[in-house]
């Protein structure tokens, strides 16, 4: 039997684990937010190898690497096969930096014997593909970071330390526990499983996502207990019988702490403004 992952908070001596919460949470949404913003396939595999990076200098463990690999095949396929709006991006006034004879520059085209079989590819449509793909990877990769390197306790403090209301503050705690017992169940389900002789060990994309056929109801059956649970846990706390909560610690950012919690923000509506001005379109196709 495997031992239980859970995508939860786990104290390391790292510069991620140390920062200060509210600076690790603008820089995650930062980088976040720059897979919304970016089109641009060399920017994207930009900031998904700095994310890795970070996720390598956090010391993210191995089998949450994999975790973040597997979805994204997933994604992948998903999106590539069973979801090919990728194969109808040929108009070239789509694109705002890339020529027309780039985007309509045809690569291959589909072999016989497969769906869309004759069908054009072109050079905008795998760069468009290709940049669909990264800004999927992206966020996957800062979600895990952040349940990794911030600690729940440290975060509600500084929410407190911040006065924001107690209803925020303990909803937030719910949503954040609500991942670790999940992850929880779904290894839970997968040990059972095991048990009785499944297994998804394939390096196959599509085979992993008939495998994993199994684990759909008894994991959707879960999925809909706890957030049965979480939402009579919230609608019957008494909020407005709470008293004033004060922080247990306060929290003080360092100078460079100061610079990404000031600096990050405005910075992102100033990339956001850069990929909608002409003729630049920074990061934009």
């Amino acid at each position: 039997m495997s031992a239980i992952l859970t995508l939860e908070y786990e104290p390391k001596d790292t510069v991620f684990h140390r920062m200060n919460p509210l600076a690790k949470v603008v820089l995650y949404l930062f980088v976040m937010s720059l897979a919304f913003v970016w089109w641009d396939p060399i920017y994207l595999t930009i900031a998904c190898a700095v994310t890795a990076v970070m996720c390598w200098r956090a010391k993210l463990p191995r089998p949450m690497v994999k975790i973040i690999l597997t979805l994204f095949a997933v994604v992948a396929v998903t999106s590539t096969i069973f979801h090919p709006a990728w194969l109808f991006q040929s108009d070239p006034n789509y694109f705002k930096k890339l020529s027309a004879e780039t985007v309509t520059h045809i690569v291959f085209a589909i072999p016989q014997g497969f769906p869309f079989a004759g069908f054009p590819i072109t050079l905008g449509k795998l760069i468009y593909l290709y940049s669909y793909l990264a800004r999927y990877l992206l966020p996957m990769m800062v979600v895990f970071l952040f349940l990794y390197t911030v600690n729940p306790s440290d975060l509600v403090q500084m929410m407190i330390q911040m006065r924001l209301p107690n209803t925020i503050v303990f909803m937030f705690l719910s949503i954040f526990r609500f991942f670790s017992l999940f992850t929880r169940m779904l290894t839970n389900i997968i040990n059972a499983q095991s048990l009785r002789g499944w297994s998804w060990k394939t390096k196959n994309p599509v085979v992993l996502i008939k495998r994993a056929a199994p684990l759909f109801a008894p994991l959707g059956r879960g999925f809909i207990s706890m957030i049965d649970v979480a939402t009579v846990s919230i609608s019957n706390r008494g909020f407005e019988l709470a008293l004033k909560m004060a922080p247990l610690r306060q929290y003080r950012p360092g100078i460079w702490e100061k610079v990404i919690i000031y600096l990050l923000p405005p910075l992102f509506f100033i990339l956001w403004y850069l990929t909608t001005l002409p003729p630049y379109y920074v990061g934009n196709i």
